[in-house]
């Protein structure tokens, strides 16, 4: 979704392995993104993305019955 509006993503380590080879093959939920969501960005920008494997859980994640919120 991000490509097709011109937005590149990252992940939160810069020197790490790139999101492909940290999300395939599974589920991934994202927690949070930097720019929060509706912030007006330039086309070409990146996107940072922090995500979870699902099953996994973190304390700062509310939990939802249903899912993440």
């Amino acid at each position: 979704m991000a490509a097709a509006v011109g937005l590149g993503l990252a992940s939160g380590d810069p020197d790490g392995p790139g999101l492909g080879s940290r999300t395939w093959p599974g589920v991934f939920w994202v927690t949070a993104q930097e720019p929060s969501p509706g912030s007006a960005i330039e086309r070409g920008s990146q996107v940072q993305i922090i995500f979870v494997e699902d099953g996994q859980t973190r304390s700062d994640v509310p939990v939802a019955t249903g899912g993440p919120r």
